[in-house]
């Protein structure tokens, strides 16, 4: 009688897509995935704009790091902190995880910023 053997799920995070396969593949810098049992790289999603994610097999959005304050990131997917833009000179801008430059606010009247951020 032969024996039976079940195949797990690759867990959130993973993904394989080919068959008779004896692991699971990480997600990629700069994505996540949630779901088990997934079959392609497709099924990672990508981190927002303003945020970045330097690891692999990441199986939350929470996992993506906001650019700090001072800083936006217009992309997707991206990989590294040194991606997050300054502010310019004359700018500031008190959030994290910011999308855009026009996140980015003039300094009133009467004040002034020479650095970034």
């Amino acid at each position: 009688m032969p024996s039976s053997i079940n195949c797990s799920l690759c867990s959130a995070g993973l993904f394989q897509s080919g068959v008779g396969s004896s692991n699971c593949i990480m997600c990629f810098s700069g994505t996540y995935q949630t779901g088990q049992g997934m079959i392609s790289v497709e099924n990672c999603s990508l981190c927002e704009k303003g945020k970045y994610q330097t690891g692999t097999g990441l199986s939350n959005q929470s996992g993506c790091m906001s650019c700090s304050h001072g800083k936006y990131q217009t992309g997707i997917g991206i990989v590294a902190s040194i991606s997050c833009i300054d502010c310019g000179p004359g700018l500031y801008q008190t959030g994290v995880g910011m999308p855009s430059q026009l996140n980015c606010s003039f300094c009133m009247s009467g004040t002034f910023h020479t650095g970034v951020g």
